[in-house]
């Protein structure tokens, strides 16, 4: 008999960037810009990770500050946009950690995996097509830092989502989380504007519902652990 794991997973989500697949690493594609954020969220990560002694204050100044750290990125193939293709989960190997990208679609890991395979470096990364859910059954407590980065305005259930997510980390350690605020600048700038008027992100990528605020992410937090 087998039983089948919930999963917060949105399966039209899957199918909306698994068609922006071809793109995710061309350097004209339309995700080109939030490609260009990927430096502000891997200071977070990284400064993050020093100013808590997590990683070794003596490697700040290196080129490999995280070296030695089990590092997790949730969503690194279809949710987040910073990182879909392993934008973020590449970034992060080449700081030295032992990093692990998840993410439910099969189509995108594997152009992940593609990309990865190029850079003889990253020898230090891993790419695994699965759930959160299916994923924490045998890595509870595993990881230094989980870093979920505009992922949460994606899934079904948000609850479900962070608390497995938070699961994962190490008891003491740090989860990092980024996500849309829900208002009414948020559903202008990044839905009617980014997607609408001037494209910047291909249609269909948000629905302000799905929005979420920082306290409300904070209550989860409170929850879970």
């Amino acid at each position: 008999m087998s039983t089948q794991i919930p999963t917060s997973v949105d399966e039209s989500e899957i199918q909306h960037f698994k068609k922006q697949s071809a793109n995710w690493w061309h350097p004209n594609a339309s995700l080109k810009l939030l490609r260009a954020m990927n430096s502000v969220r891997v200071s977070l990560v990284m400064d993050g990770l020093i100013d808590t002694e997590i990683a070794r204050k003596e490697l700040r100044n290196t080129a490999v500050p995280l070296t030695g750290l089990k590092v997790l990125d949730v969503g690194c193939g279809v949710y987040s946009l910073k990182s879909t293709g392993g934008f973020l989960t590449e970034a992060l190997a080449k700081l030295g950690c032992i990093v692990t990208g998840i993410d439910p679609c099969e189509d995108l890991i594997a152009i992940a995996i593609y990309h990865a395979s190029q850079d003889e470096t990253l020898k230090n990364l891993t790419y695994i097509s699965t759930t959160i859910e299916k994923f924490v059954e045998n890595n509870s407590e595993q990881f230094d830092a989980v870093v979920t980065s505009e992922v949460v305005e994606h899934v079904n259930n948000q609850v479900e989502f962070i608390t497995k997510c938070v699961k994962c980390v190490k008891p003491g350690r740090s989860i990092f989380i980024t996500t849309i605020n829900k208002t009414i600048w948020s559903r202008i700038i990044a839905i009617w504007l980014g997607e609408y008027i001037l494209r910047l992100i291909p249609r269909g990528t948000h629905e302000y519902q799905k929005f979420i605020s920082p306290k409300d992410v904070e209550d989860i937090l409170k929850e879970s652990t």
